[in-house]
């Protein structure tokens, strides 16, 4: 499966910042006080790890796997009308704490961090609340199932059987979100939704043929139990689209 990602600015920045470990805080009393503290260190961990949380999907690519004691290999994104206020609650949150940050209080490199993230959770307001591409761009609900299930196969981040459990347990909500898809999907530009059905009939063959063969055949009856509803409901994302 090669459809590439869309991500909001602020996951991309999750994901740098995960994959720099992000910043140590100060270990010494003095340097603490410098670096204003361990408030903002604080602060960027959560947003990481809050972010990721949110995009169950990405959390798996970037290597998050479990968050709150959330199993995110298991778990699929979430744009129901809770779930997306789930995010909009999210952002609001990180926009208040951030104001409240004494900027002054920080080095540079963390004064550059905080405009960083100031303007990422900006961004993700505006897609949340102006933008909507969750109303415009169905391309949005087909990559996000190539990737769900794409990224468990080839990732060799736990046994293969185990991975294939993940699968099987993203498999069991795909109808749920083919449902929100259809709920939120108010109008599209035909090429968005050209491109999106011809995606989506990659993720079914991806779950038909692929997935299917490489199940393990301890699973083998588990997949076929899940994949036939998904099979179903990607199929009627199709004809909805058209």
């Amino acid at each position: 499966y090669t459809s590439p990602m869309k991500r909001m600015t602020s996951l991309v920045f999750a994901l740098c910042l995960l994959a720099a470990g992000c910043r140590q805080p100060a270990t010494s009393q003095s340097d603490t006080r410098a670096a204003g503290g361990p408030e903002f260190e604080k602060l960027t961990d959560e947003f990481t790890r809050g972010v990721l949380a949110l995009s169950p999907v990405t959390a798996t690519q970037a290597g998050y796997h479990e968050h709150n004691g959330m199993k995110l290999d298991e778990a699929i994104d979430d744009f129901s009308a809770a779930g997306l206020d789930s995010q909009r609650r999210f952002y609001k949150d990180v926009q208040s704490r951030l104001a409240s940050l004494n900027a002054s209080s920080l080095d540079r490199e963390q004064q550059a961090d905080l405009q960083i993230l100031r303007n990422n959770v900006g961004v993700s307001l505006l897609e949340l609340d102006t933008i909507q591409s969750y109303h415009h761009n169905p391309t949005v609900y087909v990559e996000l199932v190539g990737n769900a299930l794409f990224a468990p196969l080839v990732l060799n981040y736990a046994a293969p059987d185990v991975r294939f459990q993940h699968i099987i347990k993203r498999l069991e909500k795909i109808p749920a979100l083919v449902d929100q898809a259809k709920t939120n999907l108010v109008d599209a530009p035909e090429v968005w939704n050209r491109v999106a059905r011809e995606e989506n009939q990659g993720n079914i063959d991806l779950i038909d043929q692929t997935l299917r063969k490489a199940a393990p055949d301890a699973l083998k009856t588990s997949y076929d139990a899940a994949a036939g509803p998904a099979l179903t409901a990607l199929k009627d994302l199709n004809t909805f689209l058209a």
